[in-house]
């Protein structure tokens, strides 16, 4: 990974080299160029090393270009779905919260205003 000193040279080196695609994460035109300039940047502005990261921990490791296999992470890079499932339970619990209860009462709010999606998380 590149130091954070390095980074706003990479970025204004990105920015020179691809202005095409820097200006659709600039202006938030392009959510694909913005993570996929993250990562050039992150690999010290070489594109091809992307293709080849193993920053398994990375939250955007699994939405690299070309790279969707989550069979190539080793299996203690990031904690199991169920370790979150576990967390998250504990983070409701801390808060005097029953999840479930709350789902619902969001899901209740959310129809009686006429609007989608009832899963906060």
């Amino acid at each position: 990974m590149v130091a954070k000193g390095k980074r706003l040279t990479v970025r204004n080196e990105l920015r020179e080299r691809l202005p095409g695609r820097c200006s659709k994460a600039d202006y938030g035109r392009s959510a694909v160029s913005a993570l996929r300039l993250n990562c050039v940047e992150c690999m010290g502005g070489n594109s091809q090393m992307v293709h080849t990261c193993e920053t398994y921990d990375c939250f955007l490791w699994p939405y690299r270009v070309n790279k969707v296999n989550l069979d190539e992470r080793p299996e203690d890079a990031v904690p199991s779905m169920e370790e979150y499932e576990g967390r998250l339970d504990e983070w409701w619990k801390s808060r005097g919260l029953d999840r479930d209860v709350a789902i619902t009462r969001l899901a209740e709010a959310r129809e009686s205003r006429g609007s989608g999606d009832a899963d906060p998380d």
